[in-house]
């Protein structure tokens, strides 16, 4: 099987076009400071998932897809993170500051 065919990385590639398209949602103050981290951590699912399907063992592309999810962890982290950062840049607005 090919690396395209797998279902886990048509949806990492979806993961990546979805964070692009929420990320210049994002206020500039944000956008800046959190997006490049982002964008890597969901690149990096993929790549993961592509390099692990290269190797030669089942054992080999299950320590990759075990990168691939604690890429994914990240992501996680982060949003949580931008969310409260969003409030924040919300409130201060709202606030005037």
């Amino acid at each position: 099987m090919y690396w395209k065919e797998l279902e886990c990385k048509k949806r990492a590639r979806e993961l990546v076009q979805r964070i692009c398209k929420v990320i210049v949602t994002y206020p500039d103050t944000v956008k800046y400071a959190l997006s490049n981290q982002l964008k890597r951590s969901a690149y990096s699912v993929s790549a993961n998932i592509v390099e692990g399907h290269a190797r030669k063992t089942s054992k080999e592309f299950i320590l990759f897809l075990y990168q691939a999810r604690g890429s994914l962890k990240q992501l996680r982290y982060f949003f949580a993170f931008n969310r409260s950062e969003l409030l924040i840049t919300w409130a201060l607005q709202r606030i005037g500051g």
